[in-house]
């Protein structure tokens, strides 16, 4: 792996950018640094024209396309289509307007202000979109739904007086082109589109209210340009212009910040150039923009410990689903403890966090699971099993009657903290508490159950290894897959790139676990290759390698999604897969249309197979997980 400080909490994230107009340069510069050091955005948001580059990375766009892209771009095209002021206009306004301001009489003729309501064409900036979106991916008009992350365009909507926001859920056929366009459309400067929509900045310049109904745990950066420069006391109309621009575009920022409290801050200083200020824009300019991101980029993400610290003192986080529950958990985990304490019905949580409780147990953690005596009969295999899995992990296992509780609880820097769920059929609510005051409670809820545990079950230091498995052992449990009786097994060294996966979708609280397997793997061991954990009851759990089975010389992924994204962004080109040949039975879903590596990505949302996966067949499953791990054999 390359020796890269990547970032601990911003793997999977949501991207909100402001907008600048051509200050909004700083932001592919940021990306650079960020898409380096592992960031990677779930969902984006954009106004004016950090909707642009919003929509460009939510396409595909990576950095270099970004650098290239606007270095090979006229800015100037974007102020060529206007009606340009006749003799008598430029005269007049020559004497009224300030000394800075007379080489823009040209742009103001009266009728293109009356009639249009602006002095430039917003179709040139639609027609940029097209051609970048169609570069990007290969497809002409662009609309919500043919992007894969969800993408949020801002403007303002004149007739209703109101924000309009574009996406995939409100308006997934319309253009994306047209939305960038009526966002990046300041009033008077640009023709409104349609007459009735421009720069969503006079509304919104950094949108990260699209957010706040959903909290992503303490993950969406905020792009944002400022000055550090004062337009200072307004004395003419060129100071009164500036002002009114400056206004719009980074007016309401401090407040938006205030509600949204879940937002991390990138500020990037700009102050060669205003917002409107395209004939200044050369390679030399965009170098510096560029320099500008990267810096403040660097600078958030070297100091993230700190930045995180902070954030965390915020209490009361709402999650409304399991996912999002266990998405905190992943997070949380990130950090060590010095005890943890699981409280729930039944045990089926471990799967999900199978590598935070192996983080827990090997950074040194007391490990208790409450959980409840009675054993629902319809799940009594995969439950037992996954009892005799936690103790065997070094877990101390405590079946009860009856919890008054239910939820996640951690205990470090001499403070208990934790999430609080309550499930009801259908309906889930879940409560983060982080807060000094809140830790007397939770210590006390844990010691009435904990108390009478013996100190020896839990002070003995515990820990989880790994060892390498032959591959004959593991070809032949894989054989017991029914789909895979008649198949020949192989190991073979792929390109990531050449692997084919049929969903573009991992789960990012998988995503967040998988650093601690990598750490196990180590260097003693190829990268999540043939290997076993061995648990400190000297118990071993097999881990299956990324398999993939060959159709018509395609390589399709059946199993290690999140593994091989991990490693792809991490600098890793290949990996040693198991290759399964001669398979009779069709792929579990249709494969009509695919997706490279490169194309996937992290969400914090759960998507059942029929919704990740072209009409998805549950028959046709590959069952690997419970091959490998049989319920009525697995820790006995």
């Amino acid at each position: 792996m390359q020796n890269i400080q990547y970032t601990k909490y911003f793997d999977s994230c949501k991207g909100v950018f402001q907008g600048g107009g051509c200050k909004a340069i700083v932001y592919i510069g940021a990306y650079k640094v960020a898409y380096k050091r592992g960031v990677f955005f779930s969902e984006l948001a954009g106004t004016s024209a950090g909707s642009i580059i919003a929509a460009l990375i939510a396409a595909g766009a990576t950095p270099e396309y970004l650098e290239k892209r606007v270095k090979n771009t006229n800015f100037m095209q974007f102020v060529n289509g206007y009606k340009k002021a006749g003799w008598l206009t430029r005269l007049m306004l020559w004497w009224k307007l300030p000394k800075g301001m007379k080489d823009k009489a040209k742009y103001l003729h009266f009728s293109s202000l009356e009639n249009d309501f602006g002095i430039f064409e917003s179709k040139r900036i639609e027609k940029f979109m097209e051609d970048c979106l169609k570069e990007l991916t290969g497809k002409n008009a662009v609309t919500f739904k043919d992007l894969i992350p969800d993408l949020h365009v801002v403007c303002a909507d004149l007739e209703n007086h109101r924000v309009k926001v574009w996406n995939k859920e409100n308006t997934p056929d319309e253009s994306i082109a047209k939305a960038v366009s009526s966002s990046c459309s300041l009033p008077f400067i640009f023709r409104p589109v349609e007459r009735r929509y421009v720069d969503g900045g006079i509304l919104s310049n950094l949108p990260n209210f699209i957010f706040s109904k959903e909290p992503h745990y303490n993950r969406i950066l905020c792009f944002r340009n400022q000055t550090s420069v004062s337009t200072g006391h307004i004395e003419d109309m060129k100071s009164f212009v500036y002002s009114v621009i400056g206004t719009i575009t980074e007016g309401a920022d401090s407040i938006q910040q205030l509600l949204n409290q879940e937002s991390y801050d990138i500020p990037i200083k700009v102050d060669e150039l205003s917002a409107t200020d395209f004939d200044k824009i050369d390679s030399k300019m965009i170098d510096t923009l560029i320099r500008h991101g990267e810096d403040a980029m660097g600078l958030f993400l070297d100091d993230e410990n700190t930045f995180v610290a902070k954030k965390n003192s915020a209490n009361g986080l709402i999650l409304d689903s399991e996912e999002k529950v266990h998405s905190m958990v992943s997070y949380i985990s990130i950090d060590s403890h010095k005890q943890v304490c699981v409280s729930s019905d039944d045990t089926y949580w471990s799967w999900n966090l199978f590598l935070s409780i192996v983080r827990w147990i090997n950074s040194g953690a007391k490990v208790y699971v409450i959980t409840s005596k009675a054993i629902n009969e319809k799940h009594s295999a995969a439950e037992s099993s996954r009892r005799r899995m936690l103790r065997a992990m070094g877990c101390t296992v405590l079946e009860l009657e009856h919890q008054t509780v239910k939820g996640y609880f951690f205990y470090s820097h001499d403070i208990w903290s934790g999430i609080v769920y309550n499930k009801d059929g259908e309906s889930f609510i879940g409560k983060y508490y982080n807060n000094a005051l809140d830790s007397p409670l939770i210590k006390e809820w844990i010691l009435k159950y904990t108390k009478d545990v013996s100190e020896t079950a839990t002070s003995r230091k515990v820990s989880i290894d790994i060892k390498s498995i032959r591959d004959e052992a593991l070809f032949q449990l894989l054989q017991n897959e029914q789909t895979y009786a008649n198949a020949n097994f192989s190991f073979q060294t792929l390109e990531l790139k050449d692997i084919v996966f049929m969903n573009p979708y991992i789960r990012a609280l998988k995503y967040k676990q998988i650093q601690t397997m990598f750490d196990l793997y180590g260097e003693r061991i190829i990268q999540f290759g043939a290997a076993m954990l061995t648990f400190p009851n000297g118990k071993d759990s097999i881990i299956g390698p990324p398999l993939v089975e060959e159709h018509n010389g395609k390589f399709y992924l059946i199993e290690g999604n999140t593994r091989c994204v991990y490693a792809y962004r991490h600098g890793i080109k290949k990996l040693k897969v198991v290759v399964v040949r001669g398979v009779e039975k069709p792929l579990p879903c249709k494969v009509d249309e695919t997706y490279n590596i490169s194309q996937v990505l992290i969400s914090d949302k759960k998507l059942k197979g029929d919704a990740r996966y072209e009409d998805f067949d549950y028959r046709l499953f590959r069952h690997i997980e419970a091959t490998l791990r049989p319920y009525d054999t697995y820790m006995i």
